[in-house]
């Protein structure tokens, strides 16, 4: 998992000490990060966007910046 804990950790709280499980911090829009995170990876699925029209209105450069180009970052580095 790649994640900035922008809201927190709760939703992988109970995952911690998994052992098939790694969490590193990190952001999607950055290169460096993605490629760190996915360099022995066997699979990626990518869950990170924002989603509902009320999110995605607060500012639609961001939303397309991680829902569109992020996606087309991670595409190039996997």
């Amino acid at each position: 998992v790649l994640e900035t804990f922008l809201y927190g950790n709760a939703g992988l709280a109970g995952l911690h000490g998994h052992p098939r499980l790694e969490v590193e911090y990190g952001d999607i829009s950055n290169i460096r990060d993605m490629m760190r995170a996915s360099r022995e990876a066997r699979a990626v699925i990518a869950l990170a966007a924002l989603v509902g029209d009320g999110a995605c209105d607060i500012d639609r450069e961001e939303t397309t910046a991680i829902n569109i180009e992020s996606t087309k970052l991670l595409c190039h580095v996997v």
